[in-house]
């Protein structure tokens, strides 16, 4: 932030301009430590192009002449600082692997045919279109080895990394509309371990006995030394993990009378997270609430209240543990 004492008013005769590159994880971090959060850290907390430090600092300086009757007296331009800041990377690419990931498409514009493969020259067109630099590493004769380096531009230096991202470039700039439809192979039916089949087991039979299932949040206050704290969550309130389900079952049981509701009858399957000198540990746990009158709703009374049961919560819990 600027100072009052630096900050430009009206009677500003002097302006020191600087166009500087900051690394966009320290802004990211200090500006969530400090809880200040800015349009600068907005904008340099996703990255900027260093390559264009120089182009902004020149745009920068004409406008303030042209619309503020400024006049330039003196500047200073370290090229080798901003050449040691300019990111490079170069991504060798496969083009059988461009065939095998896209497959055929259905209009081919030098071609006019259908079946055939995304021909070599649009590739290279589409990648020299995005900025990047094409050279060859390997055979260019065919199909099955012919291997790329790709140089990346500083502006997309954040985002292509992999071969994988040039492919979804050349799809994207392709377009979507001229692959191919293609029906999927025959996959083999899938199938529940052991363990999801016995939690599936589990939720059917507590659903079967009248139990409604729960789900909470795995957050929750920092309150023992047991609990694991995350290093950098967005509200205090939610910034450790749950040891039990207990908690959240009488908040929704207390929640429910609040609300006229009545007493609640339920249960919640979840995992639980805990530290200790062997350090952290989670578990899969089950909890479960019952209170007030179980044989509310149904006919065996005549409408008529039982004045000797009263609304006193019963829980079970932890009824069982996966390893």
């Amino acid at each position: 932030m600027g100072g009052e004492a630096t900050e430009v008013h009206a009677g500003t005769t002097a302006v020191m301009l600087e166009a500087a590159y900051f690394e966009a994880a320290a802004i990211r971090k200090s500006a969530r430590s400090q809880g200040l959060r800015t349009e600068a850290s907005a904008r340099y907390e996703r990255g900027v192009n260093p390559a264009e430090l120089e182009l902004a600092c020149q745009r920068a300086i004409q406008l303030m002449v042209e619309l503020a009757g400024a006049q330039l007296t003196a500047q200073v331009i370290d090229r080798t600082e901003i050449g040691t800041i300019t990111p490079t990377r170069t991504v060798p690419l496969r083009i059988q692997r461009v065939h095998e990931v896209l497959g055929t498409v259905t209009n081919i514009e030098s071609q006019g045919s259908t079946g055939a493969f995304i021909p070599r020259d649009r590739i290279r067109d589409i990648l020299t279109a995005l900025g990047c630099e094409v050279t060859m590493a390997g055979s260019d004769t065919s199909d099955t080895d012919g291997i790329w380096q790709v140089q990346i531009p500083p502006y997309r230096y954040q985002d292509l990394e992999r071969e994988i991202d040039l492919i979804e470039e050349v799809a994207r700039l392709y377009g979507y509309n001229h692959f191919a439809n293609t029906l999927p192979q025959a996959a083999v039916g899938g199938y529940l371990s052991p363990e999801a089949a016995l939690s599936q087991r589990l939720r059917a039979s507590m659903r079967g006995a009248g139990l409604t299932e729960l789900i909470h949040y795995s957050l929750t206050k920092p309150e023992s030394p047991q609990q694991v704290v995350l290093a950098n969550p967005l509200f205090s309130e939610y910034s450790a993990l749950r040891t039990d389900l207990i908690d959240g079952l009488l908040e929704a049981f207390q929640f429910n009378l609040e609300q006229g509701n009545g007493p609640l009858n339920g249960f919640e399957r979840g995992r639980v997270f805990w530290q200790d000198d062997a350090g952290i540990h989670e578990d899969d746990v089950v909890g479960g609430i019952l209170g007030g009158d179980a044989r509310q709703g149904q006919w065996v009374q005549g409408g008529n209240r039982s004045p000797s049961l009263g609304l006193r919560p019963r829980a079970f819990w932890r009824l069982f543990s996966s390893v």
